[in-house]
């Protein structure tokens, strides 16, 4: 790996943590991981930080401000370039790790104020695990009414009546039947795509979500491994419940997951994407 600045690599682990890098970013990142033993511990924290905001956190959103400062405070440290190329998050006289700690402290300090001042006015958000709620609903749901547009009456429709600006995508080998917006989890609604398998009454579904608005009051959480993979248009995740494939993706700013009675790889061949 090329050397970096230690803060150029904070914020790139980071970003890998949450989902938003490149495919070639993931990979380079994800092999840095495993192989430098200062990253895996980072990754680690962020990844039990955010679970930990997860279940603890109140409706009420961490304000810019508070981000802005732990930023600022960062970025006002004295911290020397990476030379060790032997190990990516080597720094001469340590100060990457002392960077780290010290933005541990101050991003924990920071959010034990932000808790004590809100805790006590807001309820905790529910947490909801999107693929279970997904095959939860393909197997006891197949009777939602739907709305018997095309799909580019579908996704005209949703943009001007939902302002979600989103692809309803043509799929090979399946004919689209119209689409709903139903609730997803209760205090939660979304549009649902419902397509039929050429010559079968095999029905695909296709529940679409905003990803900004994944974690507001209701946190849809998405499986952290379909995040980490999802990165580029073409990426594709398969998750098993039951027997039952999730196939999901992610297009710009909207997230998807799909299912049938069919394997997750004939559902993956069906999306228009370059493969």
């Amino acid at each position: 790996m090329s050397t970096h600045h230690p803060k150029d690599i904070l914020e790139r682990l980071s970003a890998f943590v949450d989902g938003e890098v490149s495919s070639q970013e993931h990979h380079e990142l994800q092999s840095l991981v495993q192989n430098d033993t200062k990253a895996k511990r980072f990754t680690d924290d962020e990844r039990e930080l955010k679970r930990c905001l997860k279940r603890a956190c109140s409706k009420t959103k961490a304000s810019a401000e508070l981000r802005n400062k732990c930023l600022e405070a960062i970025n006002s440290q004295n911290i020397t370039s990476i030379s060790d190329k032997s190990s990516p998050l080597s720094s001469k006289g340590k100060s990457y790790y002392r960077l780290m700690a010290a933005a541990s402290v101050l991003l924990a300090v920071s959010l034990a104020f932000w808790f004590a001042n809100n805790q006590f006015t807001s309820a905790p958000s529910e947490i909801y695990a999107v693929e279970s709620y997904v095959y939860q609903h393909f197997m006891t749901n197949h009777d939602i009414e739907l709305m018997p547009y095309d799909t580019k009456m579908a996704q005209s429709y949703i943009y001007s009546t939902y302002q979600i600006d989103m692809t309803v995508p043509e799929l090979d080998g399946a004919t689209f039947k119209g689409m709903s917006y139903a609730e997803f989890v209760p205090g939660f609604n979304t549009p649902v795509l419902v397509y039929h398998v050429a010559d079968t009454p095999d029905p695909v579904m296709i529940f679409a979500f905003e990803v900004e608005a994944m974690h507001g009051d209701i946190i849809l959480e998405r499986d952290e491994y379909a995040v980490a993979t999802c990165t580029g248009h073409d990426d594709v995740h398969i998750k098993d419940i039951d027997g039952k494939h999730i196939v999901s993706w992610k297009w710009n700013g909207t997230w998807y997951s799909g299912i049938s009675h069919h394997d997750g790889e004939v559902l993956a061949s069906m999306l228009p994407i370059n493969r």
